[in-house]
């Protein structure tokens, strides 16, 4: 069962990388270069993009750190890490998913009312064009409830003592 989970959170992360976060920075690059051309050539840069692509970072990260979890890219400092014991190190991985779990599961809660507030509310940020907050909070309880239940994969891995494949220590 939990092999099932980890295989069906692996894809979904791994396509929500790939597809979403790919093609919204495609968007966003040609989005930036449109706007440099035309404020180099015309004088008149495009109006709004640098909100849109404000918008569109939102989206780019959240789809893609569920995957920068499992794949090991993201950020961590291993000195103190190294300097323990296996057994030790063992415990010390425990601590940190369950914490990454605890923090990650508070904040999907936390970016769920926030995405529903912007909703109802239809907030809108003071900039050049108004680009309603929910279009950027959308992602954001859904990108941290992929790296939460990937954490609580991991913890539950780990206090099983099942090694996690296919993924950086």
């Amino acid at each position: 069962m939990l092999t099932k989970v980890r295989n069906i959170s692996r894809r979904v992360n791994e396509w929500s990388a790939a597809n979403i976060s790919g093609s919204v920075m495609l968007v966003a690059t040609f989005l930036m270069t449109a706007d440099v051309i035309m404020r180099g050539l015309l004088g008149d840069p495009i109006r709004g993009v640098i909100e849109i692509c404000e918008t569109m970072m939102v989206w780019i990260i959240y789809a893609a750190v569920g995957h920068a979890l499992i794949t090991g890219n993201h950020v961590r400092v291993t000195l103190f890490l190294n300097r323990l014991s296996p057994r030790l190190r063992s415990k010390f991985e425990v601590f940190v998913n369950f914490v990454g779990f605890g923090f990650f599961a508070v904040l999907t809660c936390q970016a769920g009312w926030f995405f529903w507030n912007a909703w109802v509310l239809k907030t809108v940020p003071m900039a050049l064009i108004g680009v309603p907050i929910f279009y950027a909070a959308v992602f954001m309880p859904i990108g941290c409830a992929f790296i939460s239940i990937h954490f609580l994969i991991r913890l539950i891995c780990r206090l099983r003592s099942i090694p996690i494949t296919n993924e950086a220590e």
